[in-house]
């Protein structure tokens, strides 16, 4: 800033020139203004008032400088720690919910379960399915079970059967199945780990009910005469059952299962 008149080495200054330069200062401070930061009360506005960004930006010694900004277009506030990474601190319209300031390994959507072993949506848009909690408590999902049907003809040989359709990878299963016009029939349980159940075995033995070890599906024919299937894995969109043969069974059984997320 230059103030007239200036100062000159030997000269006298004047009650004049004081006065001037007085002038040139309250005029030129006066004039100073910042037309993109306003105070009102407690509140610091950033902006012009017209539509655009608006951005609050570190002044450090990096190229791409550090900021947080107001995204206009997106109707959201974003924060780079780099001046280019962009991380969505938080969605006005609640239409887009982003990361919320956490690593680029964060998929969309989402935020650290409690335990820190994986990441848990966070009301992952208007009909989310999983809520998230942190500081140490674990999340905790919706469980809603599903339920469906199938068919096994007990005489093929021995081998997996993959059950699809279930909407997503269970935790927990119960499957009832039965052999048509004939008292062959099981009502058995797994957590993907130990199967088991109760299953009729009028066929072999006085004894009509008896347990299931290992197996969530047992058709008992007769003495040494059976159709058993366990719980070969839970799968992302269902589960898949390992059959196994004793004697030769015949007849299809029907089932229907009760799977749990």
């Amino acid at each position: 800033m230059s103030i007239t008149p200036s100062a000159t080495a030997g000269t006298t200054i004047a009650a004049a020139d004081e006065n001037t330069r007085n002038s040139n200062i309250t005029t030129t401070y006066n004039n100073h203004s910042h037309t993109d930061i306003s105070q009102t009360a407690n509140t610091l506005a950033v902006g012009d008032a017209a539509a655009g960004n608006k951005t609050i930006q570190a002044n450090n010694a990096d190229t791409n400088k550090p900021f947080v900004r107001y995204d206009d277009t997106n109707d959201r506030w974003i924060i780079s720690h780099d001046g280019s990474t962009i991380r969505t601190i938080l969605s006005v319209t609640g239409a887009t919910v982003g990361n919320h300031i956490l690593p680029s390994s964060a998929p969309s959507g989402s935020i650290l379960r409690g335990d820190g072993n994986a990441w848990q949506n966070v009301l992952a848009g208007a009909n989310g399915t999983e809520l998230s909690v942190v500081a140490g408590v674990p999340a905790f999902t919706t469980n809603t079970p599903n339920s469906g049907s199938f068919t096994r003809d007990i005489s093929t040989a021995a081998g997996s059967q993959a059950i699809t359709g279930v909407g997503f990878k269970p935790s927990s299963i119960i499957i009832a199945c039965n052999i048509a016009s004939a008292a062959h029939m099981s009502i058995g349980f797994s957590d993907g780990t130990t199967d088991g159940g109760i299953v009729n075995r009028h066929s072999e033995t006085a004894e009509v009910f008896g347990v299931m070890d290992d197996l969530i599906i047992s058709m008992v024919q007769g003495a040494s005469i059976e159709g058993n299937a366990a719980i070969a894995s839970f799968d992302d969109n269902g589960f898949t059952l390992s059959w196994t043969k004793v004697g030769s069974p015949t007849g299809t059984a029907t089932c229907r299962y009760q799977a749990f997320r």
